[in-house]
């Protein structure tokens, strides 16, 4: 089973106006590629909804619980001891990591990514009256 959490990089072309909207409002190429991984598709482009970010944060929480769960299962080494899957410094690198994805993904919520002909046109914050339309189209 492949992890969600190791995302592949998307291969989208920016606007001059999508890179001009996304320096203004704080988004990096990576808070994209989570939105077009996890975000629901709309008639327009990508949309990230408060359901789809409980939904990622739980994927995220599960492929967690399933690496503590095979750290457990491995087997003793020559030494009696249990073989880590990660020694103390990865078990943090991997916490710090899982934190930050996690605050990605709830800054990401209400984000609208608009494509047209496979070309990002925009980034933007959407109300819940612009959610709705968008989810109506």
């Amino acid at each position: 089973m492949k992890s969600r959490i190791q995302l592949k990089k998307t291969t989208f072309a920016l606007s001059d106006h999508a890179r001009l909207r996304c320096s203004q409002r704080n988004y990096r190429a990576d808070d994209l590629d989570l939105i077009m991984a996890f975000g629901t598709p709309t008639a327009e482009g990508f949309l990230m909804r408060d359901k789809d970010v409980r939904n990622a944060i739980r994927d995220l929480n599960c492929n967690c619980l399933l690496a503590r769960t095979a750290n457990r299962s491995r087997k003793p080494q020559s030494d009696g001891r249990k073989s880590n899957m990660f020694d103390s410094c990865d078990l943090g690198n991997f916490l710090y990591t899982l934190k930050h994805q996690i605050g990605a993904l709830e800054r990401l919520s209400g984000t609208l990514v608009i494509l047209a002909a496979g070309v990002v046109v925009t980034v933007q914050r959407a109300d819940r009256e612009k959610q709705r339309r968008q989810l109506r189209k």
